[in-house]
């Protein structure tokens, strides 16, 4: 196994050499979730929830299926975004050897997160990232602009408004969608 950050998911000296040779590749996703009308209305995360795992179905499952928050309260009004953190942090040291936990880590590294996330350091990451994403530096249209996306091909429904692809093409010149 290659013992450094980047090569964490790399278990051989061949899977490094063919990372490295497709590594500066355009990403082209052709399925993806990201809300695009959220992208272009380029709104700051309120909070680490709404930035990392709302909308993640795989978070929700986790954290309903290791018994961390039960349906009713996940989907109660009154339950919120940090609440969901929470419930996350409790389950997340659970979640040895899945990809959920291991695309967490990377992400919480990226991001200075230097903290084990687990309830004891819940509160702070939260506090941490919650200022971290005010930073224009993490407005969603800089990010994809940062990025080395060409294309993303959303799950919207296909009679869905083509409205918002059209609009994209303003703001994304290169193309994305």
């Amino acid at each position: 196994m290659i013992n450094d950050k980047k090569s964490f998911l790399l278990g051989s000296r061949t899977a490094v050499l063919l990372y490295e040779s497709i590594a500066d590749l355009p990403v082209y996703d052709i399925h993806t979730h990201v809300n695009l009308e959220a992208i272009l209305r380029n709104e700051q995360a309120p909070d680490p929830w709404t930035a990392l795992c709302q909308g993640d179905h795989y978070v929700s499952s986790i954290i309903e299926s290791l018994g961390a928050m039960s349906r009713e309260k996940w989907y109660h009004p009154g339950t919120t975004p940090e609440m969901k953190w929470n419930a996350y942090a409790a389950v997340f040291p659970l979640l040895i050897g899945n990809q959920v936990q291991d695309w967490m880590r990377m992400t919480l590294d990226e991001l200075g997160v230097a903290l084990p996330f687990d309830s004891e350091n819940a509160k702070r990451i939260w506090d941490q990232l919650t200022e971290t994403f005010q930073d224009s530096r993490w407005s969603p249209i800089n990010l994809f602009k940062d990025s080395n996306i060409r294309l993303m091909g959303t799950t919207d429904s296909p009679v869905d408004s083509l409205d918002a692809i059209r609009r994209s093409a303003e703001v994304f010149p290169k193309g994305y969608w």
